[in-house]
């Protein structure tokens, strides 16, 4: 056999990452013993995509830094069959490609967390101390004594409480610091043993001396810092980055840092690298070059891993530290937990609440309609803020207001009304829920959050809205600002189109970025599907589009079929046994449904909604759509018999 014959049959690896064995040559060693045909970046630089293209042709292997490996560099390497990340940071990898080719991933999480957590604890002394603005006075000849502070006794913020951020706060330990810290699954044992204070990230900005970023770039971290989370910020705040790029917002910061809205900053990691920008220009602001992990050990322990794992791989044995796929969810992933299923007719089975006062609203809600009993009061309130008229009515569907804008025509609940109606709301004693908007979009409304804060204070067990997904691209930020802050429990989301071209995605990741500010999980993104349960295909990519962006999904025909949901109805109409109507002139309905306003049961103010709710017109509604009834739904098929019931009633 030749030489270029042997050549040909060995695992062909290239590393991509640079500089790679200049600390120690023990990793080229240990890829050398394996037999492996392997190629380095000979750039002595970066490697740009055209380049990582042209040499990771015919490779088996690729040991990669921070490059891009989407589909397009894939598409070079057909043979790849491993890549082994130098380093944590993952948001360079397209893993559905990588999953799609069954190559192997894995990373070395390990190896950097004490260079990175060093490296933060040296910006926060240089910040306070402002080192390298008299160093380099003194190197140019201005002798300038400046006064700084000391980091005892200092508030610091942890925004992140991994394994970076943890290394970090047993550093500060020995400063005599109080430690703030935020993060989406915290680690409760771990901040008790190091007398942590666990908070949300509102709380971190305002209170914290300095402030220091220690989590993944995701869709749900990109952009988190932006003017707004820096105007909470002390102006006195030092603010430190050496997480990822894009986290925080690079324009705001510098208008804050010349402005004097912040103290000062550190910055290790850019949106675009090498950087090149405004930054530059300041004095505040202390910049590195993506030098975390740019210590000898942490790089040699980096390499030494990613070589073991490529060694592994040839040996035909199991990865040392694979990319788990929790990880891989998170790196992606616009939200904090996985989307659940639920059934249309279900509001928010899927809360964590556990108040009494909320588990017996629940308990009803599910009990009432199943056993015909009517509670003293209804168990929810449809209150219609705005009311979008449409041309033939009573041919509609609820759906067509939600996606029907304001016109002329558009009627707007008028505040007296409404607060009229929430004053009477205040004095039901039993555990009652509102849901703003029936025939229109109740965020329409010029007044929505002051509604929305209206409610809140009556002591609602449960605050809903609901919105057409094509309408979301108009909320404007206020309207954002108002739903998160006066604390709207659940947004129903329903979908006139899946068209996933068309989902706003900017206006959901915004929703969410304020969620994350405010430490809140509400409100609830609900998507609710024009599917069934028999459409099982089409609900499990509903599911799968929107597992990233919601918080549940909502299917109909919840009698057929167990798709591991969380309730099962076992009646035929349950709105009379639950839900009362207040339309935007005042009107009270017995159904949501009743578009053309066929069975009213009075006028607010001439009854009240008590009387409505047990008076004799429900009674016979409801005697109508008893159990094992015709379906009610949308009240077509029983429609003239109801009516024929409804003109005695008047007589």
């Amino acid at each position: 056999m030749t030489q270029e014959e042997q050549s040909s049959d060995k695992f062909k690896v290239f590393v991509s990452t640079h500089p790679f064995g200049s600390v120690n040559s023990e990793p080229l060693d240990i890829l050398d013993r394996s037999d492996i045909s392997l190629e380095l970046n000979a750039y002595g630089r970066k490697i740009t995509p055209d380049e990582l293209r042209e040499h990771l042709g015919g490779k088996d292997g690729l040991i990669a830094g921070t490059e891009i490996i989407d589909a397009a560099v894939l598409d070079c390497a057909p043979g790849l069959k491993i890549i082994a990340r130098v380093g944590i940071g993952l948001d360079n990898i397209d893993f559905d490609e990588v999953n799609l080719r069954g190559i192997v991933l894995t990373y070395t999480p390990e190896a950097v967390s004490q260079a990175v957590a060093e490296l933060t604890i040296a910006q926060m002394l240089n910040l306070a101390r402002s080192i390298v603005n008299i160093h380099t006075g003194v190197k140019s000849g201005a002798w300038r004594r400046i006064i700084g502070f000391e980091i005892m006794g200092k508030t610091v913020g942890l925004i992140g409480f991994g394994r970076v951020g943890q290394r970090v706060a047993k550093i500060l330990r020995g400063f005599g610091c109080r430690v703030l810290v935020n993060d989406l699954a915290p680690d409760q044992e771990m901040a008790s043993r190091l007398g942590v204070e666990l908070g949300s990230k509102d709380l971190v900005y305002r209170e914290s001396d300095i402030i220091s970023l220690h989590i993944p770039r995701t869709p749900l971290t990109v952009g988190l810092i932006t003017a707004d989370e820096i105007g909470m910020m002390k102006p006195t705040a030092c603010l430190i980055n050496t997480s990822r790029g894009g986290i925080v917002d690079e324009a705001a910061l510098c208008e804050a840092l010349a402005g004097g809205q912040l103290a000062s900053a550190a910055v290790d990691v850019y949106e675009t690298e090498p950087y090149s920008g405004p930054l530059q220009d300041l004095d505040n602001v202390v910049l590195t070059a993506h030098s975390g992990s740019c210590s000898t050990e942490a790089r040699y322990l980096m390499e030494l891993d990613a070589a073991r794992e490529i060694e592994h791989f040839v040996d035909g044995k199991s990865p040392i530290c694979p990319v788990p796929p929790s990880v891989i969810t998170m790196e992606r992933s616009t939200r904090e937990s996985a989307v659940t299923l639920e059934w249309q007719d279900i509001f928010n089975v899927t809360s964590a609440r556990g108040e009494s006062d909320y588990m017996l609203y629940r308990s009803r809600w599910c009990q009432y309609p199943a056993h015909n009993i009517v509670g003293q009061w209804p168990l929810n309130i449809d209150i219609e803020l705005v009311h979008n008229p449409i041309e033939a009515h009573r041919d509609a569907r609820i759906d067509d207001y939600f996606q029907s804008p304001r016109s002329d025509g558009t009627v707007l609940m008028e505040m007296s009304l409404f607060e009229k109606i929430i004053d009477q709301y205040a004095t039901i004693p039993d555990p009652t829920a509102i849901k703003l908007g029936v025939r229109g979009c109740a965020a329409d409304h010029d007044e929505f959050g002051r509604m929305l804060d209206m409610v809140r204070h009556a002591g609602c067990i449960e605050t809903i809205s609901s919105i057409a997904l094509s309408h979301m691209g108009s909320l404007d930020p206020a309207t954002l600002d108002a739903m998160v802050d006066n604390r709207l429990d659940v947004l129903n989301i329903y979908l006139d189109t899946l068209d996933e071209n068309d989902i706003p995605f900017e206006v959901l990741a915004e929703i969410r970025k304020r969620k994350s500010v405010a430490g809140r999980p509400q409100p609830t993104l609900r998507v609710v599907g024009k599917l069934t349960c028999r459409d099982r295909d089409k609900a499990d990519d509903l599911v799968a589009l929107w597992s990233h962006w919601a918080d549940a999904v909502a299917l109909s025909s919840p009698s057929v079929g167990d798709r591991g949901v969380d309730h099962i109805c076992s009646w035929d109409c349950s709105r009379l046994w639950q839900r009362i109507m207040i339309s935007a002139e005042g009107v009270i309905l017995p159904c949501s449904f009743d578009i053309a306003e066929e069975f009213p049961l009075g006028r607010f103010g001439d009854i009240s909604i008590q009387q409505a709710w047990i008076g004799e017109k429900m009674t016979r509604l409801r005697a109508a759509h008893a159990p094992n009834s015709d379906h009610c739904r949308p009240c077509a098929q029983r429609r003239g018999e109801l009516l024929e019931t409804w003109s005695d009633m008047q007589d």
